[in-house]
């Protein structure tokens, strides 16, 4: 029930967040120059965005970006429960995990652990499963090394975004790092060990990214007013967006590129396949996220079924897939049978909402959380 005026990516947010603490603030804007090259590194609960840009005080251009869609301080907190776990099965030869009413318990207990960690070089923990309390003490390089997996998986994206962008680390001029789980110091000194020390740093707080949002939507409404706002961004795409196709030669699924990674937005790209059989009424399109060639490797954005094509159709007819990307991340899909005349706009049926099922499981779940937090 709340009306969206526009996207914005969340680095993109940060950035505007970053820049108008700058221009309202003074004291900010003494601490770090208004133009050069930034790196933003967002590292959230669920997933992580790092994005290169190029600032000319109030103008910012994304020049590239990558991420991890399945990277983020969750990961972080398994890895805590896993010492915790294991120590409770050393003591009383059970796995606390295999109990579902502590699985939460346990979740809660390895998240106050983390943010813990953060400011201490160990920390001694006290977690109950069923009757039994086991005591066991967490050191910060313990947590660390089991984490090394995580770190090389952040590091990647890091040197993939400055390779993408064609910059050294010596280019950097400043690294805004925002999301909760770039306040544990293996994040930063992850990046510290990649870019300069003398490199400026700035945290921002987790609560930015909404803020950006708001920003860019109150922009929009200027914009609307056919006025200047005060912020202005230029966008790249995340992600490759491709088609779920058929190789002809193996028969095997494949992702058909149509808009590369970091391509300038907005833009609109044309791809033409082929019908599979004579009189093929119909055609289901699969767009999908990701740079791997297989399509169970990337993510699953939406699908449109183009309905109606031509009853006398042959077999192999060219069909024309158009995508307009738009500079806030919104697709278009339009399809043409030049062979027909045939041409059609599709909205598209994004698969990532959640059904009304799903947001009661959710609310279940987010109130479950609640109680567990207030145990003792």
């Amino acid at each position: 029930g709340v009306e969206v005026p526009d996207i914005i990516n969340e680095p993109m947010a940060a950035a505007l967040a970053h820049g108008y603490q700058q221009i309202h603030e003074d004291q900010a804007a003494q601490v770090t120059a208004m133009e050069g090259n930034v790196l933003i590194i967002d590292l959230g609960a669920g997933k992580l965005d790092v994005m290169a840009l190029e600032r000319q005080g109030p103008k910012w251009t994304a020049i590239s970006s990558d991420g991890d869609l399945k990277l983020g301080g969750r990961d972080w907190d398994d890895c805590l429960e896993e010492i915790i776990a294991q120590a409770f099965q050393e003591q009383y030869g059970s796995d606390p995990r295999s109990r579902s009413e502590d699985v939460i318990r346990l979740w809660k207990t390895a998240e106050s652990v983390k943010f813990r960690l953060t400011q201490r070089d160990s920390v001694t923990v006290r977690f109950q499963g069923g009757n039994d309390i086991v005591e066991v003490k967490i050191a910060r390089d313990q947590f660390e090394k089991r984490a090394v997996p995580l770190l090389e998986r952040v590091r990647k994206c890091i040197v993939t975004t400055l390779e993408s962008a064609q910059w050294s680390v010596q280019d950097v001029d400043q690294i805004i790092l925002v999301g909760a789980a770039t306040q544990m110091p293996m994040i930063q000194k992850l990046v510290r060990g990649i870019i300069s020390d003398k490199t400026a740093m700035a945290m921002l707080d987790p609560s930015s990214i909404a803020l950006g949002a708001a920003l860019h939507a109150s922009y929009c409404r200027v914009s609307d007013d056919d006025a200047q706002p005060e912020q202005s961004y230029h966008n790249v795409s995340s992600h490759s967006l491709g088609i779920v196709g058929t190789d002809n030669k193996t028969g095997r699924k494949i992702n058909a590129v149509v808009i590369p990674r970091n391509t300038r937005l907005p833009v609109t790209i044309q791809r033409t396949f082929k019908t599979h059989k004579e009189g093929q009424d119909s055609v289901m399109i699969q767009i999908i996220e990701g740079e791997s060639s297989s399509p169970q490797q990337c993510q699953p954005i939406g699908q449109c079924i183009i309905e109606n094509l031509p009853a006398d159709l042959p077999a192999l007819s060219p069909v024309t897939v158009e995508f307009n990307y738009s500079s806030n991340g919104r697709l278009n899909v339009f399809v043409e049978s030049p062979d027909t005349g045939y041409r059609a706009t599709k909205e598209l049926t994004r698969s990532a909402g959640l059904a009304n099922v799903d947001l009661h499981r959710w609310r279940e779940w987010v109130e479950t959380v609640m109680l567990c937090s207030n145990m003792a």
